[in-house]
């Protein structure tokens, strides 16, 4: 068997170099095991180029001709084709005959070419199924012809037809689709049309999805979709509509109407989609929503209301029949200022966004029957107090924005039922600091934005250790400090966060201290990865700027000597440049890594003051031992004085010994053992003598 692996690798090697070397001319081809051959082209000439049979996928961008004459790609050699794609060239017409033999081609694509009209026939016989003529002046209707001849297109396999930006004006044009009964998607974007009108798509019986987005669209006829009984999804987003009152489309799942007109949602706005699922009407001018307006639509999953004109509060029988939303947005309505909540339940929402609605406080009551809510957002608001019993029901929350708000603290308990949580942001308020105990019902906290707040300083001595011995921020791989006010950094800040993968600390004023120094090598050591920006302007002493690395960081704020850095084990410093040594062949658990520390020089004033204390400790101890014996030469004396009588006494009213005692007695420098020798000889016969008495 593998004998045989090794000839069928060796089979396609060969089958690679051979295609390599047989692409013509203007022409780069690849070989792929999955996709089969590409080939891409500025030139298409049978006279001169000839293609290799593994070739499927053919892009020609720039194409120069105005023309593809019958036959071209059979002549070519690419019988096998299955996707085509000419873009952006000088192509004006296609010869009926020009596809024929290509029995695989599924994909045709001709954007942004000239082409004004195509014979109906020319795709009639093959088994194409995507048509791209986006960008192209295309003359879909002529007067001048016969009603029963006004076919654009005659197809049993299309089921995708793209026509954006053809500057399609009229409905007539859009009734030379009547022999595309296979279509399923149609692109009608980014053209002119101002009005459609009954039984417009009447032949289009098949059609799943209709983008008419960016026309300008101003009316619908109520019957215009009334024969696609397969219509789910429609976009009219970005035309003049006010209203869709009277339309109907039972079976309409997706409807996107967002950058309209509308001022108004009322009972009757959304009579004629039962079915409806999804509906975004973002970009509007709605001030008022009727109470009743979501009673028609029970099966809403999806509601996208943001950047309207809402007004609060609003009714709180809103959307009492919607128990199955998913997803719900007011963001950006800046107006509602007060959201008290929905009543009913809503088990199935999962993301909530209420940013930019210039709330001025939420509650409890806020996130009422939303017990499974996963996302929520609520930046962007005027909020200076948030209850501590807000989240108190969301047990599943994994992501909360509180960014852009006017926050000065936070209760320490107002995460308390919040375990899930991963994602948390707080930039862009006004904390000096946060406790760490605010962190400790979040142990799978991962993301943590604390930009722009105002912090003097991330914890205390005291607080690390909690962190530490309670693993709080233990998980946590990304931390955002950027834009605070920390003048120093402290390695005691990091301790618990044995994860961390991503620091940003740019516009800090951070002053250098050696505790500063500690931090990079521990940042270093544990491969936590700065932000990077795109400029490479020079950083400020006063702001790390945000492009630098930490070697680049720890230059800028401590601009040391050459000569005053130290090498410490696996960590350098020289000219300024933090050396890492290479440690990525092995894997290792980076809480097993001791940071090495760079012992500084001992500073030589305090040294002095240490060694004269010792000095005159010793000279004062040696004092009180002279002393000591000073009174202990006074007894003796007395106790001799008692003795006289009994010794005969030399010319001078001494004892005959007391004088050689009292020599003996007095401390001198001993220099050898002969002189201690003879010292104890004397004594010796002094006591000798004595003792014979």
């Amino acid at each position: 068997m593998r004998a045989w692996q090794v000839l069928e690798v060796l089979f396609l090697v060969v089958a690679v170099a051979f295609s390599f070397d047989d692409c013509p001319h203007h022409c780069t081809c690849t070989q792929s095991s999955f996709t089969g051959g590409k080939a891409k082209c500025t030139l298409l000439d049978p006279g001169i180029q000839k293609f290799p049979l593994d070739i499927v996928h053919l892009t020609v961008d720039n194409y120069p001709d105005e023309r593809l004459p019958a036959r071209l790609f059979m002549d070519l050699g690419l019988s096998q084709l299955v996707t085509l794609r000419i873009a952006n060239g000088s192509l004006r017409n296609i010869n009926r005959h020009t596809f024929q033999g290509l029995t695989y081609l599924e994909d045709v694509d001709l954007p942004n070419n000239k082409i004004e009209k195509i014979d109906p026939h020319t795709f009639e016989s093959l088994n194409v199924k995507r048509l791209n003529l986006d960008g192209n002046p295309l003359v879909m209707y002529d007067s001048n012809v016969p009603n029963e001849l006004r076919q654009f297109l005659i197809s049993t396999s299309l089921i995708e037809l793209t026509l954006s930006n053809c500057k399609i004006k009229s409905v007539d044009e859009i009734q030379t689709l009547t022999n595309l009964a296979s279509l399923e998607y149609l692109d009608l974007s980014y053209n002119e049309l101002t009005e459609l009108k009954d039984d417009m798509f009447s032949s289009l019986i098949n059609l799943e999805e209709i983008n008419l987005s960016y026309n300008k669209i101003k009316h619908i006829d109520r019957d215009t979709f009334a024969d696609i009984d397969d219509l789910s999804t429609l976009n009219l987003r970005g035309n003049p509509l006010v209203t869709l009152e009277g339309i109907e489309i039972p079976g309409l799942n997706e409807l996107d109407v967002s950058h309209c007109k509308f001022e108004l949602l009322s009972a009757s706005t959304l009579e004629g989609f039962p079915e409806l699922t999804s509906l975004n009407l973002s970009q509007n001018y709605i001030m008022n929503i009727d109470m009743d307006t979501f009673m028609s639509v029970p099966q809403l999953k999806n509601l996208d209301l943001s950047y309207n004109k809402l007004r609060g509060p609003l009714s709180e029988l809103l959307f009492e029949f919607n128990k199955k939303l998913e997803t719900l947005s007011f963001r950006g309505n800046s107006e509602i200022k007060y959201m008290p909540g929905f009543k009913g339940d809503f088990p199935l929402l999962y993301t909530y966004d209420l940013s930019y609605c210039g709330l001025t406080s939420i509650g409890n009551e806020t996130f009422k029957g939303m017990n499974n809510l996963a996302t929520v957002n609520v930046s962007g608001n005027s909020m200076v107090h948030i209850d501590p019993r807000t989240f108190i029901n969301l047990h599943y929350l994994t992501v909360l924005d509180l960014s852009s708000n006017l926050l000065h603290v936070l209760h320490s308990k107002i995460f308390l039922a919040n375990k899930e949580l991963t994602k948390l942001n707080l930039a862009r308020n006004f904390f000096k600091h946060l406790p760490a105990v605010l962190f400790l019902p979040t142990p799978k906290l991962q993301w943590l934005d604390l930009s722009s707040c105002r912090l003097t300083s991330l914890c205390n001595i005291s607080e690390s250790f909690t962190m530490r011995n309670h693993n709080i921020l233990s998980r946590l791989t990304y931390l955002n400090l950027s834009g605070n006010k920390l003048t120093k950094l402290h390695k005691h800040y990091f301790v618990s966060m044995v994860k961390l993968k991503k620091l940003d600390i740019s516009n800090n004023p951070i002053e250098c201290t050696p505790d500063f120094s500690h931090v990079m090598q521990w940042l270093i050591i544990k491969r936590v990865m700065p932000n990077k920006g795109t400029t490479e302007s020079p950083a400020s002493l006063d702001l790390i700027e945000n492009n630098v690395q930490w070697d680049d960081i720890l230059k800028t704020v401590c601009p040391l000597e050459s000569s005053n850095y130290k090498e410490n084990n696996s960590v350098m410093f020289t000219s300024n440049v933090i050396h890492i040594p290479d440690i990525g062949g092995f894997e290792t658990d980076n809480s097993d890594i001791e940071v090495p520390i760079i012992e500084e020089a001992t500073p030589f004033g305090p040294m002095l003051v240490v060694w004269v204390s010792l000095f005159l400790l010793v000279f004062a101890l040696i004092n009180l031992i002279g002393l000591t014996i000073y009174r202990s030469r006074k007894n003796y004396k007395i106790v001799s004085s008692a003795l006289d009588g009994h010794f005969q006494v030399r010319r001078g009213g001494r004892q005959q010994y007391q004088k050689l005692y009292e020599e003996c007695s007095i401390p001198v420098p001993i220099h050898n053992e002969k002189k201690i020798s003879i010292v104890a000889s004397i004594i010796g016969n002094a006591m000798g003598k004595n003792d014979n008495v």
